[in-house]
């Protein structure tokens, strides 16, 4: 048995709810594609590609959470869970209200990035720098940055993902002290003893909290695509218990 599959059965409650998010989040597809399309106008047409590309995006960055737990490899399924967090404050705060207008200043902020990167680094421009409008872009991008991720989070309602992790996963994302202090043995004893091996530190709270922000990016693209997830969302309800008892 490899420490995968080991690691597989010592939390099995975890994955046994993780199957069947993933299990719903196949059905949610597969049963409604046709309604996950775009519209005509341009504006609203850039929103739909906009939370169909940040599930896409979700899905992959928690699949690559649930490999990397079961590898053992703890602190760096919360590096990844840092940015769906990020992904979905942003998600939910877009969709909040005003959306085309909020989705339109993101991607505004996005090509700004984009453009900036190109210019420091004396990149070839690609052509489609000249079908933007970059004053357009500025606004757009000035309007995004009014807020900071924690008041986006305020203001979607989704507090407790920033507070309880976007904020603690930023220890481990950029390596200060504290965190750094877990991969040494002996501190403070002479002979130092590094131990970056895989172990289940943090493996539990990367599967329960992936759990809850996937489970909360499914809603919202539902929301969005009106597409009716009360079946599914009994589904997800019952397998999130299974986090809560012991698995024995």
């Amino acid at each position: 048995m490899t420490d995968e599959d080991a690691r597989k059965l010592q939390f099995k409650n975890e994955l046994r709810a993780s199957d069947t998010l993933i299990d719903c989040m196949n059905r949610v597809m597969d049963e409604n594609e046709g309604k996950i399309k775009t519209r005509d106008k341009v504006k609203e047409n850039d929103l739909d590609q906009l939370v169909a590309a940040m599930y896409g995006k979700a899905v992959k960055t928690f699949t690559a959470i649930l490999k990397l737990s079961f590898l053992g490899y703890g602190e760096d399924a919360l590096v990844l869970l840092r940015s769906n967090i990020n992904l979905m404050i942003n998600l939910a705060f877009i969709l909040k209200e005003n959306p085309v207008e909020r989705a339109g200043d993101f991607i505004a902020y996005s090509h700004l990035e984009q453009k900036k990167y190109v210019e420091r680094h004396n990149e070839e421009k690609p052509d489609w720098f000249e079908k933007v409008n970059w004053g357009q872009c500025e606004r757009g991008a000035e309007s995004w940055l009014k807020r900071n991720i924690r008041h986006r989070a305020e203001e979607a309602k989704e507090s407790f993902h920033y507070e309880a992790g976007y904020r603690f996963y930023s220890s481990v994302e950029h390596s200060d002290a504290w965190a750094l202090s877990n991969y040494l043995e002996g501190k403070g004893s002479g002979t130092l003893h590094v131990n970056s091996a895989a172990s289940d530190k943090y493996v539990s709270l990367a599967l329960e909290h992936n759990f809850a922000v996937m489970a909360t990016v499914l809603y919202k693209m539902c929301e969005h695509f009106s597409i009716d997830y009360i079946h599914y969302k009994s589904k997800i309800d019952s397998a999130y218990e299974l986090l809560h008892t012991d698995n024995d």
